[in-house]
């Protein structure tokens, strides 16, 4: 009877803090990083992964370059994998792009979206066109 109550003293905040024992299952993979021009801030691409059965996300943070911390916030969340580029167009503007592959129907889902990261930096959304059909990210699997 001690170990259920432990069990029951050890899952309760953990599902309180992740909201379900899956959410604390994500990983976050860092793809690519992009200091600003100034070294101040750093935007970073990122796919998260949640297990088999969801989707996985990827989206766009922004975070000071001298944080302790390798997260970030939100400025951008798609849902699905995406190609996504990264450019500083000054110290304070961070444009976010956009490719696909040739023939992809599938609309950008978009989750979350800021135009701006606290009062200091822009951020724009742009499409950056077409993958190359050869590109093995537009190869259809079957």
């Amino acid at each position: 009877m001690p170990l259920i109550g432990a069990r029951s003293a050890f899952l309760g905040p953990l599902l309180v803090a992740c909201g379900s024992l899956a959410a604390c299952a994500c990983d976050d993979e860092v793809l690519s990083e992009l200091r600003s021009p100034d070294g101040k801030y750093v935007a970073s691409v990122m796919e998260r992964n949640c297990g088999a059965t969801t989707d996985y996300v990827s989206h766009v943070t922004v975070r000071p370059s001298d944080s302790m911390m390798r997260q970030g916030d939100d400025v951008l969340v798609v849902e699905y994998r995406q190609d996504i580029r990264l450019a500083w167009e000054g110290v304070d503007h961070l444009v976010v792009e956009f490719r696909s592959c040739p023939g992809d129907m599938q609309p950008l889902k978009i989750v979350s979206e800021t135009r701006r990261w606290g009062d200091r930096v822009e951020i724009e959304r742009r499409d950056g066109g077409f993958l190359s059909g050869d590109d093995p990210r537009c190869r259809k699997d079957g």
